[in-house]
């Protein structure tokens, strides 16, 4: 968590430069920060998985990562369809479900939330964790890059329709 307050928290502060490195215009710079804070609240959804796996919890993992599922279709389906905000609908609502879930898996993982610090093990986690950082930012890269490209070859409404497909097809 500390690692993704940090990545993120970087991310946050530097999206006027990424807006104008990525979109030649920081006017993107608000939808920007709502993706990374999005991204950071979604770091919750891995450890409350893993956590589910490792105790064996399968009908509540496949509950609510069904509901995960159902809630975000529609929270989609409203935003970009209903109210036709396109690209800042999709996001606004990835944020919404970002949220939303981050304090339902704050409420599952409240009982193993104490401070306990030991180097031995940040080292073990860092080993593992530092080498999937390049894996990551590639994958973002990848998961969001064609829309980059959309959105200069079509309208906001067809790149928000098609994100809603990519979601529904995930």
């Amino acid at each position: 968590m500390g690692e993704s307050v940090l990545f993120f928290g970087a991310l946050i502060t530097f999206s006027p430069q990424l807006s104008g490195l990525i979109f030649d215009n920081p006017e993107y710079t608000y939808l920007l920060r709502l993706i990374f804070l999005t991204g950071l609240l979604n770091v919750s959804n891995v450890i409350v998985a893993a956590k589910l796996r490792i105790h064996g919890q399968s009908a509540l993992y496949s509950s609510l990562f069904t509901a995960k599922f159902l809630i975000g279709a529609m929270l989609n389906i409203y935003f970009i369809v209903v109210l036709q905000r396109g690209v800042e609908g999709l996001i606004t609502a990835g944020l919404i479900l970002a949220a939303v879930f981050a304090v339902v898996y704050l409420a599952l993982l409240i009982r193993d939330l104490r401070p306990n610090f030991s180097i031995p093990i940040l080292r073990r986690m860092l080993s593992f964790g530092v080498p999937l950082v390049p894996f990551g930012l590639a994958h973002f890269v990848m998961t969001y890059v064609d829309r980059y490209f959309l959105q200069h070859f079509s309208t906001a409404a067809e790149v928000g329709i098609y994100s809603l497909g990519i979601i529904l097809a995930w």
